[in-house]
């Protein structure tokens, strides 16, 4: 016969790894859509650039901060699922 404080404790970190694996799936899925999420805003930067590059004056100004902006945050989210 089992001792029912021991059964209590048991229960309870039985629970705390269900709940932990839970925990640790969840995060690899963030982190895995934060490495497609940079991906993708890199390949926004080059089209933006790209479209940026037809043109001249105030548009090409604007699409260039937008490349820019969009390039230091798709490395930051790409350094962030490493």
């Amino acid at each position: 016969q089992e001792d029912p404080e021991y059964i209590k404790i048991r229960d309870f970190i039985n629970s705390l790894e269900a709940h932990l694996i839970e925990a640790h799936r969840q995060a690899g899925r963030l982190v895995k859509k934060e490495g497609d999420y940079g991906a993708a805003l890199s390949e926004f930067a080059a089209a933006s650039e790209a479209l940026g590059s037809h043109d001249d004056g105030a548009l090409k100004n604007a699409f260039s901060v937008m490349n820019t902006h969009a390039a230091k945050v798709a490395t930051q989210c790409r350094a962030h699922s490493e």
